[in-house]
């Protein structure tokens, strides 16, 4: 649809006339007519506050932006990353109903936001020495740390290459549009790199998926794990930026009697982890 259609539907929708909406913005009500006729392009800014003085829904806002060749609008403010108070009631209650199978939130800058009891639980038994190395630090313990430590999530795979691969080449993807990730993922290929040598680029770096099998040799025996990642948005909505959420679902019978077992019996509280 074109942008002019959309910010057009947004003003009538509000019954804000085209005199009205051109004095919130400053703008002739001539201008206001021939961007809504297409005759005119509207600039970034101009649909950032139409959108708002007809106060419109971020997702139409966010639609008008797309269709007419611009950025969304930031999933957060100026103050930083998302914190846990951004996560939306979805999401949460998504990780209380996957109990007691593992889920986890976490932002842009792979910092963990919430652990579910399930993998508050599964974490400990695969990764207890990063766990009690890392104390709490500030703002979410770091994903890309816990990768990169000896004791930490490939620490007791059967395959850990494969593993370390498809994670350094996810984020050296997610780096072009997050340049801030730069440093910490240079840290994690080198140590990567001092453990498996030139194995680690071959074979060549292949588009990422959002789904990935993962194996662990636990105390409770070998854990089996079909993992995906997802976003709780619409599509024109999804950003860089974007919350996501971990959800770990059993592969085997014997995987989710171990998890419903033992994370029933310890009952552990979910974590927020900022």
């Amino acid at each position: 649809m074109h942008v002019g259609t959309i910010l057009r539907t947004a003003r009538e929708k509000a019954q804000v006339s085209q005199l009205a909406l051109s004095l919130s913005l400053g703008v002739s009500q001539r201008h206001v007519s021939f961007v809504e006729s297409g005759r005119s392009r509207p600039g970034r800014d101009l649909i950032v506050s139409w959108m708002r003085e007809v106060q419109a829904p971020r997702s139409v806002g966010n639609a008008a932006l797309l269709s007419a060749g611009f950025s969304l609008l930031p999933d957060h403010g100026p103050s930083g990353p998302a914190r846990l108070e951004d996560v939306s009631p979805v999401h949460h209650r998504v990780l209380d109903v996957h109990d007691p199978m593992p889920g986890m939130i976490f932002n842009a800058d792979w910092r963990m936001m919430r652990l579910n009891a399930g993998a508050t639980w599964l974490f400990t038994q695969i990764m207890p020495e990063f766990l009690a190395a890392r104390g709490r630090d500030q703002g979410g313990w770091d994903m890309i740390a816990g990768i990169a430590h000896p004791g930490g999530l490939l620490s007791r795979m059967p395959e850990p290459l494969t593993i370390g691969r498809r994670h350094l080449n996810q984020l050296r993807i997610e780096q072009l549009t997050r340049p801030c990730l730069k440093s910490r993922i240079d840290g994690l290929e080198h140590v990567l790199q001092a453990k498996f040598g030139e194995a680690l680029y071959n074979p060549a770096a292949i588009d990422p998926e959002p789904g990935l099998d993962l194996h662990f040799d636990t105390a409770h025996g070998r854990l089996n794990f079909f993992t995906v990642q997802t976003v709780f948005k619409l599509p024109q909505d999804v950003a860089p930026t974007t919350i996501r959420t971990g959800l770990w679902y059993p592969a085997d019978d014997t995987t989710r009697r171990v998890l419903e077992r033992h994370v029933a019996r310890a009952g552990p509280p979910d974590q927020d982890v900022a």
